[in-house]
């Protein structure tokens, strides 16, 4: 099955510091968010909220709470996505909020690095589903592998739709491309990932989710030649990508392509410098300081 057309979902950043007890958005916050979903407008076919790039795995409900709602309150046109990455006991008030805003698409990690795979979180989520709303699932198997039956078994769920992968894995895409269907989707998260893929695996991809086409207001325009490009993995289209990911404020010469953290901070420092974030706290990340920016669960 080959897509008729590219689509391009856009992961934003989570301004900060909201503090963990928040209950209302700053005014520094609410005009952070409401100038990225501006930046992004006619751009993008969707924007996320609450990925990684948003460290949505970081988040106190309160501060999830006030997000979802600052983002929602701005939208505009944007089709909204809400991202439920986190931990069993905090799923379901992820979920009600979204619920309660009118989001009807949901992104569910089924692992996230530290997180390992758990199909109670699965099952929290598909149980308490309203009518019209959706589920893609997150596959970013870092320590913990992808169980591949869970997989093929969720694949065949009506409310799931999508899949996007993270792995850079060109034998694990093929393996869910294998399982793509027209009520199945797969979408790959890495501009590497994607770009190292056969020309005929990458045919069958119908999007791209990426967190750098939301650094700047030239970036998605970027990502979609990138992605319409037969030869994606020619030196010109990985030096632009790159030129919108690092900001030398936030890189130092260590720094390795994939390195999460780093890349949330270098693309914060890049919209604060730009005015798109408007707060001098704006490039922290959420989470304890001496907490390790993805946790074992």
């Amino acid at each position: 099955m080959a897509p008729s057309e590219k689509l391009l979902i856009t992961p934003i950043v989570t301004p900060g510091l909201l503090d963990k007890n928040a209950s209302q958005a700053p005014g520094e916050f609410s005009l952070s968010i409401q100038n990225l979903l501006s930046m992004l407008s006619g751009k993008v076919d969707g924007v996320m909220f609450g990925g990684t790039t948003g460290e949505g795995h970081k988040l106190t409900i309160p501060q999830f709470r006030v997000l979802a709602d600052e983002v929602m309150r701005h939208k505009g046109a944007h089709n909204i996505l809400a991202g439920l990455l986190w931990k069993q006991e905090i799923l379901a008030d992820q979920l009600d909020i979204a619920t309660d805003l009118g989001i009807t698409t949901l992104v569910l990690a089924i692992n996230h690095f530290g997180l390992a795979a758990n199909p109670k979180r699965i099952e929290t989520v598909l149980s308490r589903l309203k009518p019209g709303q959706k589920v893609y699932l997150y596959d970013m198997p870092g320590k913990h592998k992808t169980d591949k039956g869970l997989i093929r078994e969720l694949a065949s769920e009506p409310n799931i739709i999508w899949i996007k992968d993270s792995s850079w894995d060109p034998d694990h895409m093929q393996e869910l491309l294998a399982l793509a269907s027209d009520s199945f989707r797969v979408l790959h998260g890495s501009e590497d990932g994607y770009r190292n893929l056969p020309s005929s695996d990458r045919a069958k991809i119908s999007w791209l989710v990426s967190g750098t086409s939301g650094l700047t207001s030239e970036a998605p325009g970027i990502l979609r030649r990138f992605m319409l490009d037969p030869n994606p993995e020619n030196d010109q289209a990985r030096a632009e990508i790159w030129k919108i990911i690092t900001h030398p404020k936030a890189v130092d010469g260590s720094w390795k392509w994939g390195d999460i953290r780093t890349f949330i901070v270098s693309g914060k420092t890049k919209l604060h410098l730009a005015g798109v974030i408007k707060w001098d706290n704006a490039t922290e990340t959420y989470g304890d300081e001496n907490e390790p920016f993805f946790t074992s669960n």
